[in-house]
């Protein structure tokens, strides 16, 4: 195993993602001091920050309610609980808005992988695939609903295959997935490779639903909808430690502490300025970042650094209404604002000795993957798509980390020290292994909800008690898949929705993202050698 380092604070001068040149929300600060208490701090504001914030404060059906009409063991307050939200950068600065531009989920792409890794071995695989199509189906009518303008199109995603053996492979996974009702892909034929790709030079090519959108403008929306509800909202104000406060610390505030219950912990969150804040309930949604404040996460959350470039749309090569991905999604382009914008292309990490694993440094680029990203723009997938020598000209190119999770799956909820004890009042959304935009979204309402059920009366959560256990073939219906599968996921694959199972209206996680002791205990390491953690695979493109 890798001896991970400490990934540090953001750097303070990254490269330059196009998706933030026009950022509404770079330097904003609620006031011009942080607040000496807040009920609850959230640490991060990508789209984990911003869903957990819009779940705790704006959206009807999870939003915290007035705490005024607690049960008896807490004391009774005229207002709601606080929220605050710390960045160390600019809004949404971190790897939301420094990634290539895609929503896709798994489908029946790294079906037998998954199944060697998870406790529940295919069937909860399974459980990640449908949990994430129904994540970006929801993404999708939020955008929809709220008249987000992020550039939005549900045009699938095309992997193409160059050797017959991985298009054999390919279409085993695919057939695995089918059994429990995963569906929505089409397996191209060469006419219509020729169609959509203009080549039949690949040993295969399946599309499966997916989108491509502009990232940060989707948690632009959500953080301004939270300000407005409420939530201090503070960039450039790095977290550098978060402890527990002292008896003194909280007496001088304790006017402002109410509904406490005997006991709890009150935490102190130190910024980098030298300013603190109190507050009951810390939310750490720092992905990559993870184990620089919780040491316990070394190893199982770590950073690995993407390189994206986008080329100039007057010099673009035409490409497609559709995600293209290439190498079981190492590489990946797509065109904004088709046919009119900048392509974004990224991966080749490969092309770098250390794979850029362990790499918390976006204020670099790898000239290696460089050179790779640019001389692939001739080769065989872009052949047919105009390609000419200016498209060089104005290129944009920048980093971005990403965090992965030893196992693949997020760390969802309650934080657990290094002896797998429960930590009361911190949590975590962390670890989203290059798949956050099917998954921050619905994973920060659930850690939202959790946070929330503190704040809850006993005649709350009664009534928001689900009457019913998870139904795979409700969820499976959300996904818009087959709900006639010939393979049923158990319902004992699928989390509760809140500790205290309440909110049947929602879809559930996978049991394999909510943290547990188990997780927590030891650091998984299967299936690492396929992940591109460890080996060097030199692209053929």
């Amino acid at each position: 195993m890798l001896d991970f380092k400490d990934p540090g604070l953001p750097r303070k001068n990254p490269t330059r993602s196009v998706w933030l040149d026009e950022n509404p929300l770079k330097t904003f600060k609620s006031t011009p001091s942080i607040p000496k208490y807040s009920d609850i701090v959230i640490i991060g504001s990508g789209l984990s920050g911003a869903s957990i914030a819009h779940h705790l404060l704006v959206d009807e059906n999870t939003k915290i309610s007035d705490t005024s009409s607690k049960n008896s063991e807490r004391s009774q307050r005229s207002s709601r609980p606080s929220v605050a939200m710390f960045e160390a950068r600019e809004a949404c600065g971190g790897a939301t808005g420094r990634n290539g531009g895609h929503i896709i989920p798994y489908n029946y792409r790294g079906f037998f992988l998954d199944s060697s890794v998870y406790p529940g071995r295919a069937m909860d695989a399974a459980a990640v695939r449908v949990f994430e199509q129904i994540g970006m189906n929801e993404l999708q009518s939020l955008i929809k609903q709220e008249g987000i303008d992020c550039e939005f199109r549900a045009g699938g995603n095309i992997e193409v295959y160059e050797t017959e053996d991985e298009f054999s492979h390919a279409l085993k996974e695919l057939e695995a997935a089918k059994k429990y009702g995963i569906s929505g892909q089409h397996v191209l034929s060469k006419e219509e490779m020729l169609q959509e790709l203009g080549t039949t030079e690949y040993a295969g090519a399946i599309k499966i639903p997916s989108g491509q959108m502009y990232p940060a403008r989707i948690v632009w929306h959500l953080l301004k909808k939270s300000i407005d509800s409420g939530l201090k909202f503070y960039t450039y104000t790095p977290v550098v430690k978060v402890r527990k406060a002292t008896d003194l610390e909280i007496s001088s505030i304790k006017d402002q502490i109410t509904g406490q219950n005997s006991g709890e912990k009150i935490w102190c969150v130190e910024t980098e300025s030298g300013e603190k804040t109190l507050a009951r309930d810390v939310i750490h949604a720092t992905n990559a970042y993870a184990a620089h404040l919780l040491s316990q996460m070394k190893s199982r959350v770590f950073p690995v650094r993407a390189q994206v470039i986008s080329t100039s749309p007057k010099f673009s090569p035409k490409l497609f209404p559709f995600g293209l991905s290439m190498r079981e999604g190492l590489e990946y382009a797509m065109q904004r604002d088709y046919p009119n914008g900048r392509m974004v292309y990224g991966g080749f990490r490969t092309a770098s000795e250390s794979l850029e694993v362990d790499n918390s440094n976006d204020a670099e680029i790898n000239p290696n993957v460089s050179k790779s990203l640019r001389d692939s723009l001739q080769s065989k997938v872009f052949k047919s798509m105009d390609y000419m020598p200016q498209t060089y000209y104005d290129v944009r190119e920048w980093s971005g980390i990403m965090g992965f999770s030893d196992d693949t799956a997020p760390y969802v909820g309650q934080l657990y020290d290094s002896k797998a004890t429960p930590v009361d009042g911190q949590w975590v959304l962390v670890g989203l292994s290059s798949h956050g935009m099917p998954r921050c979204f619905r994973c920060g309402r659930e850690v939202a909800r959790r946070v929330s059920e503190k704040y809850m009366s006993k005649a709350e959560i009664e009534s928001r008690k689900a009457s019913t256990t998870a139904s795979s073939k409700r969820l499976l219906a959300m996904a818009k898949f087959s709900t006639s599968p010939e393979l049923n996921i158990d319902p004992s694959i699928w989390a509760t929705n809140g500790e205290n199972n309440i909110d049947s209206w929602d879809f559930n996680l996978p049991k394999s993202f909510i943290v547990t002791p188990q997780r927590m205990s030891s650091v998984n390491t299967v299936g690492w050698d396929q992940r591109t953690i460890f080996p060097n695979t030199m692209s053929k493109l």
